[in-house]
């Protein structure tokens, strides 16, 4: 405790002083424990009333290197439904983004953003990647950049259009597009890149309270493969060609022997997730292999949320489901056995969790050995005249009764001698 306040009073006087204009993502003080659930995601988070997704539907990049406006633009999207608390989501311009930063460096984006820059929503035929064209330097995109920009820096959608002199060749024109405050927009004012944990379970505890966090990788070539697959699984012809992926991480799964599953919003989906180890994630961050940032501040058309933003409640995480109660099919093993001069047949029932009471409901029928166990109850039944009997069987667990399980079957009591 002394050692955190006089790091406190040590951070307080260096603000003071103008030496640090902003405060750090994470600070290196003594390892604290996180209420961490063992797994969550901003796809579906748990409330008291039901569950909430917070991040938008699932788009792919058209060609190799986009990733990272992707990446920054799901992060931005989400953080707008934490911070404005709302389930009406916003979908960005991917390429709107790519064409304003146009380089794979995490601290391009933190300039860019923090500029005040606004992403306008993805419409049709506004800001888009071309179809069958694989990279934005494509000739077909014919001086494409320059004239975006143009566009981009006046706040105006640029326009992309076949070229009429040549059919499947396309043109970035002269003349922009709408202006973006004709629709809804977004700016993320502030993006603080994670240098340092102390823990894996300080990532996660970032992720639960500040939102999801953007993580660049970059692809090495190793002896058992690539960095990349260490996330995912991925073949080697998937990931040898690139430098670097992007994801935006949105939660975790946690495995045996202090592993993590990330659970991304990956802008190519093509392969599951993998359990890797903390020890070896740090590790990967510490010899800046992997990048983190995340992004908050959000804007929606120049303006900040009016409300509070959305907190998680950690005891709601990772619950796990409690299995209803249910009754299998009633079994029969029909003249079972002679008591005095009544035969007798077996009918018995099963259950898929413990039930804590039975009850039979048979009419017209002498009943007799009733035996009940926690997954199991039978009895003995001979009806009071041969025919169809109606058996029905009901548990209970807690609370809850199930319906009543019902069959119909014919016996006989035995009467005229031996059956």
């Amino acid at each position: 405790m002394k050692n955190t306040l006089a790091f406190i009073a040590f951070l307080l006087s260096y603000i003071a002083f103008g030496q640090l204009d902003k405060l750090p993502d994470e600070i290196h003080l003594p390892v604290v424990s996180y209420n961490i659930p063992c797994e969550f995601s901003w796809e579906k988070v748990y409330t008291t009333y039901g569950t909430r997704n917070f991040t938008t539907p699932q788009r792919n990049q058209p060609f190799q290197g986009p990733c990272l406006s992707f990446a920054f633009n799901a992060a931005i999207e989400t953080m707008y439904m934490i911070e404005f608390n709302t389930s009406s989501s916003i979908l960005l311009s991917d390429a709107y983004t790519d064409m304003k930063v146009f380089v794979g460096e995490m601290p391009a984006f933190e300039t860019v953003l923090e500029s005040g820059f606004r992403i306008p929503k993805r419409a049709p035929f506004q800001s888009i990647y071309l179809p069958n064209v694989n990279s934005w330097l494509s000739p077909k995109y014919n001086g494409f950049r320059t004239k975006a920009l143009n566009c981009i820096n006046v706040e105006r959608n640029f326009r992309v259009e076949p070229m009429e002199s040549n059919p499947g060749e396309y043109e970035i024109l002269d003349t922009c597009g709408t202006s973006i405050h004709e629709q809804d927009n977004l700016a993320a004012m502030e993006v603080t890149p994670i240098t340092h944990l102390n823990s894996v379970n300080q990532l996660k505890n970032i992720i639960l309270t500040k939102g999801p966090v953007i993580m660049k990788v970059n692809n090495l070539a190793l002896d058992s493969g690539y960095t990349l697959q260490k996330f995912k699984n991925y073949s080697n012809s998937e990931v040898s060609p690139l430098s670097f992926h992007a994801y935006s991480i949105i939660g975790w799964e946690n495995g045996a022997g202090n592993t993590t599953k990330w659970l991304f919003k990956d802008s190519w989906p093509v392969a599951n997730g993998k359990q890797l180890s903390n020890s070896e994630f740090l590790n990967l961050l510490s010899s800046g292999t992997i990048e983190l940032s995340r992004v908050s501040n959000i804007l929606k058309n120049g303006s900040a949320s009016q409300v509070h933003k959305f907190i998680v409640n950690p005891s709601l995480q990772c619950v796990t489901p409690q299995e209803t109660l249910e009754l299998f099919s009633i079994g029969t093993l029909l003249h079972h056995v002679w008591i005095g001069s009544r035969l007798y047949s077996k009918v018995f029932v099963h259950s898929n969790i413990p039930a804590d009471e039975w009850e039979w409901n048979i009419s017209d029928v002498y009943m007799t050995s009733l035996t009940n166990a926690p997954t199991m109850s039978s009895v003995l039944i001979s009806p009071i005249s041969s025919g169809l009997v109606t058996i029905k069987v009901r548990a209970r667990k807690g609370g809850y009764w199930t319906p009543w399980k019902q069959k119909i079957v014919n016996i006989s009591n035995g009467s005229g001698g031996m059956y």
